[in-house]
């Protein structure tokens, strides 16, 4: 009796861990790969010690940096998304953990007129810092950013001179 009651009570817990929500760890870059409504996107958060997130989304068709700032209450996300420095959007949802890590809710724009359901798997976690998330790489993000847009154009370009592999890609 038991053991059965010890079988009981490990099977409860297992299933209670992967099926209810987690936090994101803190210093490092959580990435997610998704839809938002019928449009995919990409999406990288970072979160502070004190619970604060920051981040950025794209949309895979256009490759622009949308940035994200927020907070984590308990299982609860709220980011907040900006445009030219000003609030365009929000993000609200959690983040699940159970046959797949996930990040889903509902993106809301500004003027709460529009609600948009999002869906996200996880893609990588970084453990860098926040102000260098390629941390094996060498230079600035932005170096390493610019150099891989050069590459992906240049594939499908069928350029094949124009992605040369260069040992340091750092900024002049």
């Amino acid at each position: 009796m038991i053991q059965l009651r010890t079988i009981l009570t490990s099977l409860l817990l297992t299933i209670s861990t992967f099926c209810h929500a987690y936090n994101l760890e803190p210093n490092r870059w959580t990435s997610y790969e998704g839809k938002l409504g019928q449009s995919l996107i990409h999406l990288s958060l970072y979160r502070f010690d004190n619970g604060k997130i920051k981040g950025s989304y794209c949309y895979q068709n256009y490759e622009i940096k949308i940035l994200l700032s927020g907070q984590i209450s308990d299982d609860k996300i709220v980011l907040t998304e900006f445009l030219a420095d000003k609030p365009n959007g929000s993000f609200e949802g959690s983040i699940f953990s159970d046959s797949t890590d996930r990040f889903e809710g509902i993106w809301h724009d500004s003027a709460n007129t529009k609600s948009i359901e999002f869906k996200l798997k996880l893609s990588g976690i970084c453990g860098s810092n926040f102000s260098h998330v390629y941390s094996d790489m060498f230079g600035p993000d932005e170096a390493v950013e610019n150099f891989m847009k050069h590459v992906k154009t240049s594939i499908q370009n069928g350029e094949k001179s124009g992605y040369r592999i260069m040992s340091d890609i750092r900024s002049k």
